[in-house]
C-alpha cells in the first residue's frame, strides 16, 4: 500500500504542478512513431497494423503498463491522389495504467502527404477521438478518509481530444513534430481539484541515415516536453545490419539506458523489442522495463526492395 501511496503522490504532482508526463512513454519510437504523430497515417502503400505492450519498472507495485494497437493505410482512389500527393487514414487505441489510475484513448487519424522539394515530402495530420480517465480510490490508502480530492469510490471521466502533427522526410533523413492533449481538459470530476488538468505534450523527432558498404547507422533524437518540467531526451543509435535485422542502443536523460532490436520475418511480420535498464532512483525497487511491438504489413517483405522513409521501416 505504501507504494500505491507513493505512486499516487507522484501522479497527482504531475497533474497539479506539471512535473511529469501524463501520456505513455515508448522506447522503440522509430518502430512505433505513428502512435506519436498522426502525420504518418498512410505513409506506406499498404495496410500496416502494430500491436504493442510495455511493462515499465518490472516488480514495482503500481508501475506503468501500456497496451496499444495502431493501423494505418493509404487511401487509394484516383480522384484524390496524384503522382506526387496522397491521403492516409489510421487509428490508435491505447491503454495506460499507473497504480489506481487508468487512461484509455481511441483516436482516428488522417494525413495529407505532398512534395515540398526534390525528393523531399511533407505531411500534415491530425488525431481526433476520446480519452477515458479513471481512478480507483479504493486502492489508495489515505490518512484523511474525508479528503475532498479523493473519496473511497472509483471515478471515470470521458473527454474529447485532438492531436495534430507535422512530418518532413527524405530517403535518408526525417524531422517531425506533434502535440498531444491540445484541448487541455480538466480533471475536476476525477479527483475534485480545479487545478488538475491535461497539459500540452510536445514531441520533436529527427534522424539521419549514414550508409556504409556493410551496414547503415541511424542516429536519431526524440525530445518530449511538458510545460514547467524537465525535457525528456532520447538519444538513439540504430545499426541496420540488413533489411531484415537491426539493433540499437539509446540513452534517456531522465530514466534509462536502452537496448533494442527489430526483426522482419515470414514476409509479412516484424517484431520489435526494447529493454530499459533503469538509471533513476526508481532502480531501488525495479531495474528494468520490457517493450514489445508486433507488426503486420499487407505488402510482403522483399529483400531487394529499397528502404522507405518515414523512419526507414
Amino acid at each position: 500500500m505504501k507504494k500505491y501511496i507513493l505512486t499516487f503522490i507522484l501522479f497527482l504532482s504531475s497533474a497539479v504542478f506539471v512535473y511529469g508526463q501524463q501520456t505513455p512513454q515508448y522506447s522503440n519510437y522509430l518502430t512505433n512513431y505513428f502512435a506519436m504523430n498522426p502525420a504518418l497515417a498512410g505513409s506506406n502503400d499498404c495496410l500496416n497494423v502494430k500491436l504493442g505492450y510495455r511493462n515499465q519498472w518490472v516488480g514495482f507495485t503500481g508501475a506503468p503498463k501500456t497496451t496499444f494497437a495502431t493501423f494505418s493505410t493509404e487511401i487509394k482512389h484516383k480522384k484524390i491522389k496524384t503522382i506526387r500527393t496522397k491521403h492516409g487514414i489510421g487509428a490508435l487505441i491505447e491503454n495506460d495504467e499507473i497504480g489506481p489510475f487508468s487512461r484509455s484513448t481511441i483516436y482516428l487519424g488522417y494525413a495529407y502527404h505532398f512534395p515540398v522539394g526534390r525528393a523531399v515530402t511533407a505531411s500534415i495530420g491530425v488525431f481526433g477521438g476520446l480519452t477515458q480517465m479513471g481512478v480507483d480510490a479504493t486502492q489508495i490508502n489515505i490518512v484523511d478518509i474525508d479528503d475532498p480530492l479523493i473519496n473511497g469510490t472509483a471515478r471515470i471521466v470521458l473527454v474529447p481530444d485532438i492531436s495534430p502533427g507535422l512530418f518532413l522526410n527524405h530517403d535518408d533523413w526525417f524531422l517531425g513534430y506533434s502535440i498531444r492533449q491540445i484541448m487541455l481538459n480538466k480533471w475536476t470530476r476525477l479527483i475534485g481539484s480545479n487545478s488538475a488538468r491535461n497539459r500540452f505534450h510536445h514531441y520533436f523527432v529527427g534522424g539521419k541515415r549514414f550508409k556504409t558498404e556493410s551496414f547503415n547507422l541511424v542516429p536519431s533524437t526524440l525530445v518530449k516536453f511538458v510545460g514547467f518540467s524537465k525535457p525528456s531526451i532520447d538519444l538513439n543509435l540504430m545499426a541496420e545490419l540488413s533489411k531484415k535485422f537491426e539493433i540499437g542502443v539509446s540513452w534517456r536523460n531522465t530514466d534509462a539506458i536502452i537496448a533494442m532490436l527489430n526483426l522482419k520475418f515470414l514476409k509479412f511480420f516484424s517484431l520489435g523489442y526494447a529493454f530499459d535498464m533503469t538509471t533513476s532512483k526508481v532502480n531501488i525497487a525495479s531495474s528494468n522495463t520490457h517493450e514489445f511491438i508486433l507488426g503486420l504489413s499487407a505488402c510482403p517483405f522483399n529483400e531487394k526492395s529499397t528502404y522507405v522513409c518515414p523512419l526507414f521501416q
